[in-house]
């Protein structure tokens, strides 16, 4: 038997895919493609699959059978808040506050 090595494949992504499709009784989990998509690619077995993601949870990696997920901390942003990032706030942020996490996920990956 070959020793065969598997590609490996990072996402950002703004949606968390599959990550929780087991608790979702809807059928539908956010971000449509990137779901489908993702059932695709993680039964290649050529591949090892894994998802970073912004969520409002601590940041934490998560192994599955079938993927890798980053759950990489964003602070949930409400009211005037909210208003002032979109409405021109978020233009004048020169670094992520995501990177960080983004770097910690490519580095552990």
């Amino acid at each position: 038997m070959k020793n065969v090595s598997r590609i490996k494949v990072l996402w950002l992504s703004s949606t968390p895919g599959l990550y929780n499709a087991s608790s979702n009784v809807s059928g539908y989990y956010g971000g449509g493609w990137i779901s489908s998509l993702q059932k695709i690619v993680q039964d290649d077995s050529r591949i090892s699959l894994a998802l970073a993601f912004p969520a409002d949870q601590e940041t934490a990696k998560i192994v599955t059978e079938h993927a890798v997920y980053y759950r990489l901390y964003k602070n949930k942003l409400k009211g005037f808040k909210k208003l002032s990032y979109y409405y021109g706030g978020y233009k004048k942020n020169t670094v992520s506050s995501l990177l960080s996490g983004i770097l910690w996920a490519i580095d552990d990956f």
